[in-house]
């Protein structure tokens, strides 16, 4: 993560969006800066561009949606730098 001078890092925040097995589409609380998104599935940090893409300042793309199984729910969670 390329942290950049005067900015506020948000830590171990969960992101908006349903983890039903089908969306992909997650929203940050805040606005953060480039580069600087790290988003972690059950605890492993994801790889940008392989498992995750930046879509905008807010939001992100996941290469595969979370599941739920009979009653168990994958957990996601980011950490950026605010914009």
């Amino acid at each position: 993560m390329a942290v950049l001078k005067g900015g506020l890092l948000l830590r171990r925040e969960v992101p908006v969006g349903a983890i039903d097995g089908v969306n992909v589409l997650f929203t940050t609380s805040r606005p953060y800066i480039a580069g600087t998104l790290m988003v972690y599935l059950n605890g492993l940090l994801l790889s940008p561009g392989d498992d995750y893409a930046e879509t905008d300042g807010t939001t992100f793309t996941l290469m595969a949606a979370p599941r739920t199984d009979g009653g168990y729910m994958d957990k996601l969670v980011v950490v950026y730098q605010i914009a």
